[in-house]
């Protein structure tokens, strides 16, 4: 991991014992990663303390508490193993996107892959990894389009978890606050179903086909209204029409920001800023980055470089 320190100007390099990748940085001021099946960070005042990279960073394991004693025992089941009602279990799952749970600081990941089903939740406890503790949870099942194929992750104010399924096309709620159980001694993600609330766009699909023509890329959240959709307004980038979605909060319904030219756009990211609240409309914004991994094939050939994209929507057509 490189850190750059702007006061000298100069790069270091932590040298963690997981592969970075996707991230986000807590209250704590921990930066948070998902790595393959656990979870991993690196907490930023120490290491601006020692630069002891050892020292510096932590990770979590994915262990289930199937046993039910509430509480983190070696010698669990692994991934490949039948469970054991007198053991805790170890779950594999994606860790492709995370996020902090503003709430209760715990930490969610999604994983990526066409089949990938699962959204995990981890709290770190007191003494990490000893007393991590896992739960995951899956989308219910006999829907009439399978929800399947998970990719990015984020949490509102209210501490519910939205993710966007780049197989299936859905965009998903999970609210843990709503769950009449969250135990689930056999590991099947189902002890929640009454946790999930799904949209779905009614995109262009192909032939003989329900799955749409477009990928959701990532999730993100506009937590302080800088849009002007209202707080907690969640979206994603939408791959292949050239926009980000946005589901309003009060309406439920989404709302597409399209950028027309220059064509390509692939919105990788997303992020609110208000520079000077009391300015209104002119003073915030949603900005987005137009990063796609072929910069080329943008409208524009070779040598078009990656831009920033700033939106901002007036509240009423003729407001100055």
């Amino acid at each position: 991991m490189a850190v750059y320190d702007p006061k000298t100007r100069e790069w270091h390099h932590i040298d963690t014992c997981f592969s970075a990748d996707h991230n986000q940085i807590g209250e704590d001021n921990f930066i948070y990663f998902g790595i393959g099946s656990a979870i991993a960070w690196v907490d930023i005042n120490t290491w601006d303390k020692t630069h002891n990279a050892e020292a510096s960073q932590g990770w979590c394991p994915g262990i289930i508490d199937t046993n039910g004693n509430g509480k983190v025992d070696l010698g669990w089941t692994e991934p490949d193993e039948p469970i054991e009602p007198a053991k805790d279990h170890r779950i594999a799952f994606g860790a492709y996107s995370i996020t902090v749970n503003p709430k209760d600081g715990s930490l969610w990941v999604s994983g990526i892959g066409r089949g990938d089903k699962r959204l995990v939740r981890i709290e770190k406890g007191a003494n990490p990894p000893a007393t991590c503790h896992t739960e995951f949870y899956e989308p219910p099942l006999n829907q009439e389009i399978e929800v399947y194929g998970s990719g990015g992750v984020d949490a509102d104010g209210h501490g519910v978890i939205w993710q966007n399924w780049r197989a299936s096309g859905h965009f998903s709620a999970f609210d843990r606050t709503v769950c009449k159980s969250t135990k689930d001694p056999r590991a099947t993600g189902q002890s929640c179903p009454e946790g999930w609330t799904l949209y779905r766009m009614n995109d262009p699909t192909y032939t003989n086909s329900v799955f749409h023509a477009n990928e959701s890329y990532l999730t993100h959240m506009d937590l302080h209204d800088a849009i002007g959709l209202g707080k907690d307004a969640p979206m994603y980038g939408s791959v292949n029409t050239d926009a980000i979605e946005v589901l309003n909060p009060q309406t439920r319904q989404f709302v597409t920001l399209r950028v027309p030219y220059p064509m390509g756009f692939f919105p990788r990211s997303a992020n609110g800023r208000i520079d000077d609240p009391k300015a209104g409309w002119k003073g915030k914004g949603l900005w987005a980055d137009f990063a796609s991994y072929a910069g080329w094939h943008i409208e524009g050939g070779p040598g078009t470089l990656p831009k920033a994209v700033k939106f901002q929507l007036r509240p009423n057509p003729l407001a100055r």
